[in-house]
């Protein structure tokens, strides 16, 4: 099991990403400026709401500003992880949906995988049980085609999201369910997650 960092390390962090944030201030790498206040915001994150908001709120600016969809897809989900902390489905879902249709573009897969699990838990805790589990199956469709996983905070997570929704549809549905959607093609998966529809 990872150890987490002393404070002292963290503190040292932090102070360390807000001297390059406000360093890029001066300059007019808006790419730079994005990708060192959301790493600034992130952690930010983990204190206040309140600090987080606007920071990030300004990494995700930056990133649409700079129009680089790889920058404008690892920013945005910052952002919507802090408001689905607070329970804001409806901020949280149009970020990671921007997000997720920015790495598609580009063929990013580890990215892609993520935030069709970030789709699945907004729609677990939306009560929207079946689209969870299909969102959560291609998810997995997604990463294994990448050959990818989950960073392990996220794992945690991941069990803990199939816990509930084995628990809320039984478990012989659910992994019925599961794996149904996880014969899905990426493509597919990101059509299903986007609400696309096949042409007739």
């Amino acid at each position: 099991m990872a150890r987490r960092r002393p404070p002292r390390c963290r503190r040292r962090s932090r102070a360390c990403a807000w001297r390059a944030a406000c360093l890029l201030e001066t300059t007019t790498d808006t790419w730079g400026q994005a990708l060192a206040i959301s790493q600034l915001g992130a952690r930010a994150r983990r204190l206040k709401f309140e600090e987080a908001e606007p920071i990030l709120l300004r990494a995700a600016d930056l990133a649409r500003r700079t129009g680089e969809r790889y920058m404008i897809g690892s920013c945005l989900p910052k952002l919507g992880n802090l408001y689905l902390e607070q329970g804001d489905h409806a901020a949280a879902e149009p970020l990671y949906r921007e997000a997720l249709s920015a790495f598609r573009a580009i063929h990013e897969l580890w990215w892609t995988g993520r935030c069709m699990r970030f789709l699945a838990l907004v729609a677990y805790r939306q009560g929207n049980l079946h689209r969870a589990v299909r969102l959560l199956g291609g998810s997995d469709a997604v990463l294994k085609s990448g050959g990818s996983r989950l960073i392990p905070r996220e794992e945690r997570d991941h069990v803990d999201l199939i816990q509930g929704l084995s628990a809320g549809l039984g478990e012989a549905a659910f992994r019925a369910a599961l794996a149904d959607c996880q014969t899905m093609t990426p493509e597919q998966a990101i059509a299903y997650a986007l609400d696309e529809r096949p042409p007739a």
